[in-house]
């Protein structure tokens, strides 16, 4: 008897979407350089706006999966969270291994450990790193969203509705307008990654109720993506003067909330039939913590020997970045396969 997938291959797609606009923000970040008003500055806001869904996606990804469990293993929880703090450790290992390998044999310069250590200390990460975090955050609160989202009668889309007003909308238009009469409401700021826990349960609420969330069409969904970046990119510009304010791309606020609504949903919506095209997104999304971790890495090559070209003047400069992003993405998704094989080597001997 054929066995019956019960994969979800919206997700693997939604999770597609996310690391390429991952990677994008990263080969396109040297952008933020040019001067206001200019061409590339331009296009940098217009196409860098696109893409800031990424991390909120990820998180709605992983409250997709894991809030709406049957049940939750706390021990497997505290198991998981401490690989995710053993993969965080090596990662930075593996990074400052790479800048000393280049400060040495590419700068011809000597290895100050003594800096090194002491940068270490301040807390200074390799930056993309903080996800990992965000990923630990939202397995603490596991069982506590796990528990919400399967006892629940209504009462996930009230906390939702509130978080929505007030963390992502409220707080945001304070800041953005200065309303000095309001300001009192920073004070009940938290440090900022409380919101993708509740990014997680945003996810599981999509999955608990996926039938009815499903039945608006995907029109709805597109235009709440579209409508939320017109609105960002109208931000940018307004709030940049003497150099390009980057407010609104780094703070949690609605209109990251709808780039991120939107995407999901539009994923959710996609018909996927071709089954080679479905093998590509499982073998991604098998993939895609390590693609986060080691992108990086080949992006920091580049950049270091001067192999980057970041001209948005030109319809066939343009075309260069796309190529980084694309070669970028592949050589990630086949280092990552090739350590997977290894390590499934290893461990069956």
């Amino acid at each position: 008897m054929e066995k019956i997938s019960t994969r979800d291959y919206n997700l693997d797609l939604i999770k597609f979407f996310a690391i390429i606009a991952t990677i994008s923000i990263h080969v396109l970040a040297p952008g933020a350089n040019y001067e206001l008003g200019s061409s590339s500055s331009k296009f940098f806001i217009l196409v860098g706006s696109f893409f800031r869904f990424c991390v909120p996606v990820f998180s709605m990804a992983s409250g997709y999966l894991l809030y709406t469990r049957d049940h939750i293993n706390t021990k497997k929880v505290l198991r998981d969270i401490f690989k995710f703090l053993l993969f965080f450790i090596l990662a930075e290992i593996f990074y400052r291994f790479l800048s000393c390998l280049y400060i040495k044999y590419y700068y011809h310069s000597q290895i100050d450990f003594i800096a090194m250590k002491n940068d270490l200390m301040e807390g200074n990460t390799k930056t993309h790193l903080y996800y990992i975090f965000i990923i630990i955050l939202i397995y603490v609160f596991a069982p506590v969203g796990n528990f919400l989202v399967r006892r629940e009668n209504g009462e996930l889309k009230y906390l939702l509705k509130a978080w929505i007003f007030l963390a992502l909308s409220l707080v945001f238009l304070v800041n953005l307008f200065d309303l000095k009469g309001l300001k009192i409401i920073k004070s009940y700021e938290l440090s900022g990654h409380y919101n993708y826990v509740f990014y997680a349960l945003l996810g599981a609420y999509f999955k608990k109720y996926k039938r009815e969330i499903i039945k608006k069409n995907i029109i709805f969904y597109i235009a709440v993506f579209l409508l939320s970046y017109i609105l960002l990119v109208l931000t940018i510009f307004m709030t940049s003067h003497e150099e390009i304010n980057l407010f609104t791309w780094h703070s949690n606020n609605i209109l990251i909330f709808g780039l991120a609504f939107g995407i999901f949903g539009t994923g959710m919506k996609i018909y996927l039939k071709n089954e080679k095209f479905k093998g590509f997104l499982k073998l991604v999304s098998q993939n895609i913590f390590v693609i986060y971790i080691i992108h990086v890495a080949f992006l920091d090559f580049l950049s270091i020997h001067k192999l980057t070209y970041i001209n948005f003047q030109g319809p066939e400069k343009v075309f260069i970045a796309l190529g980084e992003i694309i070669l970028i993405f592949i050589i990630s998704l086949m280092t990552s396969i090739s350590l997977r094989f290894i390590k499934n080597k290893i461990f069956a001997n």
